[in-house]
């Protein structure tokens, strides 16, 4: 009964119909929503498209609106065997933006989706329109927290911890039940959370991580940004992303638009909805000038 409450009241929270393709031998979910010009939003780890849900819903009045969920995440397959690796999940963004035919959109990112859509963007420039990144990184430098510390370099001790508690949904303590719950609802059982574990390990802090030599090749082409309107919106409160990481990003792309939102911690799109959806439709919606 309790699954089923929980069924109900996220698909009330998410109330999109699903859409499904193969990156290789498994789906990839995504939502498709609206008409209009093209809006591509890439979730980070461990959220998924429910992230961007309310800006799905407004946006998609205007917009056609496109939100993967990486294989690994939210509706997407869970393979155990996986290669989770940044350039993989590069390369499905690709086999997205092929299988819907997409010639030209813009970029809504945030955390490890920004490194995603970057390293797309440092690929294919030329079908990139305006950029929006959240709270992320796209370059090396990144300085691990303590807790993901204990995940990474110790997993005898973090991967049981990770697998089996929900310390890696750390800042959704504040919101209400159906929001939690809705993020949490693809991860209700332990071996749906491989990629969870696999995106601790991946996060290239030192030259012998999995995805390090992938995010110095996204790194040597960042100046490729500089050739596109870029809003950067940071929640200052965000404790896996500090604001040490939005003075990286103004030195990369130093005619973006920087908007920080003093109360918006890890999760963003609930702890700021209608500031952060007021930034970007002002920003996606401005006149070429």
């Amino acid at each position: 009964m309790k699954r089923t409450a929980d069924l109900r009241k996220m698909k009330e929270e998410y109330p999109f119909t699903p859409h499904y393709m193969y990156a290789g031998k498994y789906r990839m979910h995504y939502v498709d929503e609206g008409t209009g010009p093209v809006i591509i939003m890439l979730h980070a780890c461990p959220m998924w498209s429910f992230f961007f849900r309310n800006l799905i819903k407004e946006f998609s009045q205007k917009f056609r609106v496109i939100a993967p969920d990486a294989i690994g995440y939210g509706l997407s397959d869970k393979p155990d065997g996986y290669d989770y690796r940044l350039e993989t999940q590069i390369d499905n963004l690709e086999r997205l933006v092929e299988h819907l035919n997409l010639e030209k959109f813009s970029l809504v990112m945030h955390g490890w989706g920004a490194t995603i859509g970057t390293g797309f963007t440092v690929r294919h420039s030329e079908r990139v329109d305006r950029i929006v990144v959240m709270n992320s990184i796209a370059f090396s430098g990144y300085r691990l927290p303590l807790r993901f510390q204990l995940c990474k370099w110790f997993p005898v001790i973090g991967k049981p911890l990770l697998m089996n508690t929900n310390m890696i949904f750390w800042g959704l303590g504040a919101h209400p039940d159906s929001v939690r719950n809705g993020y949490m609802y693809p991860y209700r059982k332990h071996k749906a959370r491989i990629a969870l574990y696999r995106f601790i390990d991946d996060i290239p802090c030192k030259p012998d991580d999995p995805s390090f030599e992938s995010v110095i090749e996204v790194e040597h082409g960042l100046w490729i940004l500089r050739e596109h309107k870029m809003c950067i919106v940071w929640g200052v409160r965000d404790w896996l992303y500090p604001e040490r990481y939005l003075h990286r990003w103004m030195n990369y792309c130093p005619d973006a638009k920087v908007h920080r939102i003093p109360f918006g911690g890890r999760y963003l799109t609930e702890d700021a909805p209608e500031e952060l959806a007021a930034i970007i439709s002002g920003f996606l919606e401005a006149p070429d000038k």
